[in-house]
């Protein structure tokens, strides 16, 4: 089911766009399974649950996408490839100070709330661009692009609004800045976010079916 879910998603998307497969929630033996059918690169939403699958020459990457707390940062760096969810200047800061301590640069995306929901973690599109002005001064940081999450809402002209303003932003710095990811869509949306020239879209549920939570 897995293999078949990922060919059909696959056969969808241009070339240049990843696929992550987000594995929250999910078993060691489900992340192979998907990584035989073709997955590369995993998304977990919590250290502590990547810490407990990430296996040290994992032929696969890693990345953080769930909201990262400072004192979680140094596993973070340790065992990922990409941090998707860097939505301050002191975690930049934090991650900087642990990337240094481990002799690495870490690459980073801003995640920017275009949305504009309270929910939703993230610079304010205000904010967004002096954070990725000050994020190049941090020398153990190389801030590869920015990850936004669709607007939540039933209405498509607002999550269309929230992936029109994202695409606008990133090619407004993308040569400026040397950006080369924009990480956006998820199961239910990213269709639209491949109108909206996405370059990594997160996807989870479409893939492993329904998440089983503990009771």
């Amino acid at each position: 089911m897995i293999q078949d879910e990922i060919m059909k998603i696959k056969s969808e998307l241009p070339a240049d766009v990843c696929l992550m497969a987000v594995s929250k929630t999910r078993s060691r033996a489900e992340v192979e399974a998907a990584w035989q059918a073709g997955i590369h690169v995993f998304g977990e939403n919590k250290v502590q649950e990547l810490k407990e699958k990430a296996h040290e020459n994992d032929p696969f990457e890693w990345h953080m996408i769930g909201h990262l707390q400072t004192n979680k940062v140094k596993d973070a760096v340790r065992l990922t490839s990409l941090i998707h969810s860097v939505d301050s200047l002191h975690l930049l800061a934090a991650i900087d100070k642990e990337a240094a301590k481990q002799n690495k640069c870490m690459p980073v995306l801003l995640q920017i709330n275009f949305a504009n929901e309270e929910t939703k973690s993230g610079f304010t599109v205000e904010e967004a661009p002096l954070a990725l002005e000050l994020a190049q001064h941090f020398a153990n940081i190389k801030v590869k692009g920015i990850m936004t999450i669709g607007a939540h809402s039933e209405d498509e002209a607002l999550i269309r609004k929230s992936f029109q303003q994202a695409h606008d932003f990133y090619t407004t710095y993308q040569k400026k800045y040397q950006l080369d990811t924009l990480s956006m869509g998820m199961s239910n949306d990213y269709p639209l976010a491949l109108e909206y020239g996405t370059t990594l879209i997160r996807v989870g549920s479409k893939i492993f079916g329904e998440r089983q939570y503990n009771q």
